[in-house]
């Protein structure tokens, strides 16, 4: 059954591209090796999550995106956690699209606010994370009553 929810060769082809691309970046940019290390982590714990609609809180990709926002930029932090949620639709195409959509504009968001909320709080990551969280939970409704007012009870 799991081989009809996930598309496990472009996964494979896709964890060695990363995996290669860790070890020829780790001595000339140890940084774009940190990022697609994480990137790898996210991609893993994001794929078993589109099997059904309530494992999506299995990801790990919410910390790497806060971790990414709060060390690199807001920008870095942004592109990441949305492209790792888009681009992870690929392996699970029977994910909503709408869904999908709308958790990539929550972590592009929430990836600016983790930075602040990092800096106002003296470094809490806790506290951090749970701004994050209530951007990545809160914002959905917000974009479902803006573009479909009826269908909010159905989010």
């Amino acid at each position: 059954m799991a081989s009809e929810l996930i598309l496990w060769k472009p996964l494979y082809k896709t964890t060695v591209v990363l995996y290669v691309s860790i070890f020829l970046l780790a001595l000339p940019a140890p940084q774009l090796s940190i990022l697609a290390l994480f990137a790898l982590i996210a991609v893993w714990s994001r794929v078993p999550a589109l099997m059904t609609l309530f494992t999506k809180d299995v990801e790990v990709v919410d910390i790497f995106t806060v971790m990414t926002a709060v060390y690199y930029s807001s920008w870095v932090g942004a592109l990441f956690g949305s492209g790792i949620i888009l681009f992870t639709r690929l392996f699970g195409p029977t994910e909503p699209l709408d869904y999908t959509i709308k958790e990539s504009i929550c972590f592009f968001v929430g990836s600016f606010t983790a930075p602040v909320v990092y800096y106002i709080t003296n470094g809490n990551l806790t506290i951090t994370m749970f701004s994050f969280t209530f951007v990545r939970y809160t914002l959905p409704m917000v974009i479902s009553l803006l573009i479909n007012p009826g269908a909010l009870v159905l989010d």
